[in-house]
């Protein structure tokens, strides 16, 4: 079962410190996005782990923008 959230022991393989100040160190020298717990733990979410290491492939974004040449394309029957 995996998680929502890196394991303890998983931060630790990423950063090599088993001691959550270091571990927020490496990850804030890294530029890592992470939540640091009320115990004082770094919390990683497990598919921006997955993103950042290749993975798991960012999701595609959806454009609000109209596609002009199809409007274009409906209004002249073309």
């Amino acid at each position: 079962m995996n998680s929502t959230f890196l394991t303890f022991e998983e931060v630790q393989e990423l950063t090599d410190y088993s001691r959550p100040k270091e571990q927020i160190q490496w990850l804030s020298q890294h530029g890592w996005t992470f939540e640091i717990s009320s115990q004082g733990k770094p919390k990683i979410l497990r598919q921006y782990m997955q993103q950042r290491l290749g993975i798991a492939q960012d999701k595609k974004t959806v454009s609000n923008k109209p596609n002009r040449k199809a409007l274009e394309a409906l209004i002249n029957g073309t």
